[in-house]
């Protein structure tokens, strides 16, 4: 099974565990993926397209 979280999502994620009065440290910032627990930064985050398959 497959879990997907938009990037809006992944965005508000990413933001709430950085330090909100150090911007400029958001880049290589690091965070935790509420799914799989697995440590991700904003860099991270892909917009995928889906296809249907014919």
């Amino acid at each position: 099974m497959y879990l997907c979280r938009c990037d809006t999502c992944m965005g508000l994620i990413f933001a709430s565990k950085q330090d909100p009065h150090h911007p400029e440290l958001w880049m290589p910032g690091k965070a935790q993926c509420p799914t799989c627990r697995a440590t991700f930064c904003v860099l991270d985050v892909a917009f995928l397209n889906m296809t249907k398959n014919s």
